[in-house]
């Protein structure tokens, strides 16, 4: 039943399109998402259900509908928009796992955490998003990496209380010592993608021209702007 969504997707996406063009287009995952979130909230409430089979339900359920919410974003969105979307739904995952003991939920959102992370450290696209702000520090870079960190950082608290009490047997073969692996990578990665924001801020700030440019040239002010940040 919560496979059946995915079915029906293709041929209601070559509907859409061909009766209502690409402008919309990602409310067809976005809708599908939110009717197998509402099957997951639906067998989540079954309290005569055994707790193992609802818990399975609801997570069947619960996969799709972030499934299909994580196609939605790039279909609808582009550029910063796809992180951040992404950032905000890791975190509702990992939230999530904090209410519903399924170690599916953490990895999914560490997985989306990862590609986030990426695009905003190893992306060289990024500085083409935007112009070159006229506006220093508090502009389009604040948002699209101030947003991510925070998620991470969120992350990294709610997964440092709960991480090593829900340990699996595999992952106890792993953890040579009782420490929360996955909630420290969250604040590590935090970490650059703060540290990144910074530099290109900074670049922003004494670029002269229109766009965005990652010159490394000797400039004594930015130079010295960036080592006392």
């Amino acid at each position: 039943a919560a496979l059946a969504g995915s079915v029906w997707f293709v041929a209601l996406d070559h509907v859409w399109r061909t009766r209502l063009g690409d402008s919309a287009i990602g409310l067809v995952p976005a809708g599908l998402g939110a009717l197998a979130l509402a099957a997951a909230f639906t067998a989540w409430r079954q309290t005569d259900t055994p707790e193992p089979t609802r818990r399975l339900a609801t997570t069947w359920f619960a996969a799709m509908a972030i499934a299909f919410v994580t196609i939605a974003i790039p279909f609808q969105l582009s550029n910063e928009g796809i992180t951040l979307g992404w950032a905000i739904e890791a975190l509702a995952l990992i939230a999530l796992f904090r209410r519903i003991d399924h170690a599916g939920l953490k990895y999914t959102g560490l997985a989306l955490f990862a590609l986030v992370t990426l695009r905003l450290v190893a992306n060289p696209a990024v500085v083409e998003y935007h112009p070159h702000a006229s506006v220093p520090v508090v502009n389009w870079l604040l948002y699209t990496y101030g947003v991510p960190a925070a998620c991470l950082l969120a992350a990294w608290r709610l997964l440092g209380a709960i991480e090593v009490d829900r340990l699996r047997p595999g992952e106890k073969a792993i953890y040579t010592r009782p420490l929360p692996l996955t909630a420290m990578a969250c604040a590590l990665a935090a970490i650059l993608v703060l540290f990144v924001w910074l530099n290109l801020t900074i670049l922003d700030a004494f670029n002269a021209g229109r766009d965005l440019d990652l010159l490394f040239e000797h400039h004594p002010a930015r130079d010295l702007t960036l080592s006392i940040a």
